[in-house]
């Protein structure tokens, strides 16, 4: 379990989404906690099935980790539309 020095910072539903988050923050020496609710740890164990993870950070980076997500997420619609602008006649 989590210490109190740590806080969730999001839930994401697949592990790909957390190990990109993970690698983000990692980036910016924030250390990152997975954790799998419920029973999604010996379900992605036993069968290798896609389950929910959690993500916990320690609470003094908290903030700086929600603006790397956010700002992570404001470049990537960035990109996004100026893909789309370059297919429109």
């Amino acid at each position: 379990m989590v210490g109190e020095d740590w806080s969730y910072l999001c839930g994401v539903t697949q592990e790909l989404e957390a190990d990109i988050i993970i690698g983000l923050l990692s980036e910016e020496s924030i250390q990152v906690i997975k954790q799998y609710p419920d029973a999604g740890a010996f379900v992605k164990i036993a069968y290798g099935l896609k389950t929910e993870v959690d993500l916990y950070v320690p609470t003094v980076s908290l903030e700086a980790a929600l603006q790397l997500i956010q700002e992570a997420q404001s470049v990537y619609l960035e990109d996004d539309d100026d893909i789309e602008g370059e297919f429109e006649s």
